[in-house]
């Protein structure tokens, strides 16, 4: 793919904002100043890097530390200064939605779609994800997003056309860079079976 370069673990990506990607860049801007770690996962990587498909949310991972209520106040009240809302939780009610392990929504304000689907980490392959995130710049500003293997393997353990699609186009923008040992090894620990997928990952 143009407009892509690799440096260490991480990835340089010039390109025309679309929407979404501004969408994605002011919200973990937000998140990322109040709650501190976080790491974007599933669809939106492919569409990060150049997947011409819609989506209506943007999926967000965040750490359970950071959620206390005086951070959930205080990132409702930036993200009201800065043109959003949470809509599914339009007060910081949205702090026991969160402890419950459900999901905010961050739009922007008088907006349902596209949004930031925004929930902590709970299983412990989203754990990993936010411990091994990647960071793309993207243009001259920043976002951290999961593994590729990662992303890879769990689109591949979804198993949906649409899942297996952005799966594909991973594998095929990427294939000169990925680990094969790290994207099989989360593989296996999804329970997919290797020599299936092998007819399924062609470029």
């Amino acid at each position: 793919m143009k407009g892509v370069e690799f440096r260490g673990n991480e990835i340089i990506l010039r390109k025309e904002l679309s929407q979404l990607d501004i969408l994605a860049l002011n919200g973990v801007s937000i998140i990322s100043r109040v709650l501190g770690d976080y790491v974007i996962v599933a669809g939106y990587v492919a569409i990060l890097f150049g997947r011409s498909r819609v989506t209506e949310d943007i999926d967000v991972i965040i750490n359970s530390s950071s959620v206390t209520i005086n951070n959930i106040i205080k990132l409702y009240d930036e993200l009201n200064a800065t043109g959003f809302w949470v809509f599914n939780a339009v007060s910081p009610t949205g702090f026991e939605i969160l402890k419950n392990g459900l999901a905010i929504r961050v739009a922007r304000k008088e907006s349902i779609i596209p949004n930031l689907e925004v929930k902590i980490a709970k299983e412990p392959l989203e754990f990993e994800a936010l411990r091994k995130k990647v960071r793309v710049i993207l243009n001259d500003r920043e976002l951290y997003i999961s593994p590729i293997e990662l992303n890879i393997a769990y689109k591949l353990y979804l198993g949906s056309q649409k899942d297996i699609e952005d799966a594909v186009y991973l594998y095929c923008i990427f294939r000169e860079n990925i680990k094969m040992d790290v994207l099989a090894s989360y593989m296996r620990r999804l329970g997919i079976d290797l020599e299936k997928i092998g007819d399924i990952l062609r470029c």
